[in-house]
């Protein structure tokens, strides 16, 4: 077995954070494209896409906190 097989993985409030954030940025840019694409205002599709994703971040960092919590389906190698 690798030497990294026997550690424990366990993942930080600030990168689960980081993590959501840029994929939150990513999704912004998208969301505001498509809305911006289907005629609606740049601002008001910018401002409707940090909306939703902004509870989706919420949302999905409370997610990951939660499964971090969750030993089902994680093998702890000794």
């Amino acid at each position: 077995m690798c030497e990294h097989d026997k550690q424990r993985v366990d993942e930080t409030r600030k990168r689960s954070i980081a993590k959501g954030i840029t994929g939150r940025l990513i999704e912004i840019a998208v969301d505001t494209a498509i809305l911006s694409f289907l005629g609606i205002n740049p601002f008001q599709s910018l401002g409707v896409a940090i909306i939703i994703e902004g509870l989706c971040f919420a949302s999905g960092y409370f997610n990951e906190r939660l499964w971090n919590k969750v030993s089902w389906g994680r093998r702890i190698i000794k």
